[in-house]
């Protein structure tokens, strides 16, 4: 079986509400489309879990995008320029719930904060998967194929792929028999539900369903989860919701 999960953004009770739904088995495989980390504290956590688990692959989000852009080389710098741009990394990093993954990160040894380094800067910005003969186009935020006509203000092709957002809006010629699976955009902003559910229109599938949103819930927000999806059947599993009282299980 062939499964997709959505941005776990460090909530372990919602990652392991839906890893015990879905029973992960050897012969299985578990991709998730990035934002493993930040927002909740166990985003190292989970990384390293995914990291020493072989049947489970993780693609670049853009909060692993800003964990690199702020650690990489930040005990190097040599000029005031490179110190000035590493300290807005740091701060951008931190604005959107990086403080949270970075203290985790501190408390490594450096051994082990190397390995997640190397293993974050090899990551893939997409991946293609065929399950019963339909290609599924794995990316976090947007196609990089989009890159060449859409992606200007972006420094690369991987920026782009992991920030973009508005690319569902403009009706992107996708192949046929092809269908693109992304997170980075929580799916209440393409629909209205509470709790947020997965998100599908055409060949396009969003599946942040807010794990990254507080486990109680707040006034005007709908309540955030983890969603994950198995391309086998497209049976959808979600992190456990206690109606009305706050939070998942």
């Amino acid at each position: 079986m062939v499964y997709v999960m959505g941005d776990i953004h460090g909530n372990m009770r919602r990652f392991q509400s839906v890893m015990d739904q879905i029973s992960l088995q050897p012969e299985d495989m578990l991709y998730i489309l990035g934002d493993v980390i930040d927002r909740h504290p166990d985003g190292i956590a989970i990384l390293q879990q995914i990291m020493e688990t072989p049947n489970m692959e993780t693609i670049l989000g853009n909060h692993e995008f800003m964990m690199m852009e702020a650690l990489t080389g930040s005990y190097e710098r040599r000029t005031r320029e490179e110190a000035r741009m590493n300290m807005e990394n740091l701060e951008l990093w931190y604005s959107n719930g990086g403080d949270a993954t970075h203290q985790k990160f501190e408390q490594l040894t450096s051994e082990s904060q190397n390995q997640i380094l190397c293993y974050l800067r090899a990551l893939p910005i997409e991946r293609s998967v065929e399950v019963n003969g339909i290609e599924y186009l794995l990316v976090h935020a947007a196609p990089k194929s989009l890159y060449p006509e859409f992606g200007f203000g972006y420094q690369n092709e991987a920026e782009f792929a992991v920030w973009y957002r508005n690319w569902t809006v403009l009706r992107p010629e996708i192949p046929e028999n092809q269908i693109v699976v992304f997170g980075h955009t929580p799916t209440c902003y393409f629909q209205s539900g509470d709790p947020m559910e997965i998100w599908r229109k055409d060949q396009m599938m969003g599946i942040d369903c807010g794990s990254g949103f507080p486990n109680e819930p707040e006034p005007y927000v709908p309540m955030g989860r983890l969603a994950c999806v198995r391309l086998d059947d497209m049976k959808v599993f979600y992190s456990d919701i206690e109606e009305k009282t706050g939070g998942d299980k």
